[in-house]
C-alpha cells in the first residue's frame, strides 16, 4: 500500500502488503476488473485485515491502468449496505 485515508487510516503500517488474488482489492489487482460488494460481510472473497473492518457494509473496488496493466486499486468502503449502484462504479 502506497497511499490511504479515511477511518480505517490508522490500522494499516507503512508498507502494507497482500497478496495479489486475496481478498477483494487483491483479486480486482490480479483480474483487472471491478468488485460491487454491496452486502460485504457475505462475499467470499473478502479478507479483514483488521478486526474494525468488520462493520464494513458495502465495498466498491476498482483497478487502476495505464492501458492493460493494472497498477493498483481504489478501494472505498462504507458502514450502509446496497449502497453503491452503476453511477458509483462509472464515477471511479
Amino acid at each position: 500500500m502506497h497511499a490511504q485515508s479515511g477511518a480505517y487510516e490508522p490500522y494499516f503500517s507503512t508498507g502494507y502488503k497482500q497478496p495479489w488474488g486475496t481478498g477483494i482489492v487483491g483479486t480486482v489487482v490480479e483480474t483487472g476488473q471491478p468488485i460491487v460488494a454491496n452486502l460485504a460481510e457475505e462475499d467470499p472473497r473478502r479478507l479483514l485485515a483488521f478486526p474494525e473492518e468488520a462493520s464494513t457494509g458495502a465495498e466498491l473496488c476498482v483497478p487502476i491502468k495505464i492501458g492493460t496493466d493494472v497498477i493498483g486499486a481504489l478501494d472505498v468502503q462504507t458502514l450502509e449496505q446496497n449502497i453503491f449502484d452503476e453511477s458509483d462504479l462509472s464515477s471511479l
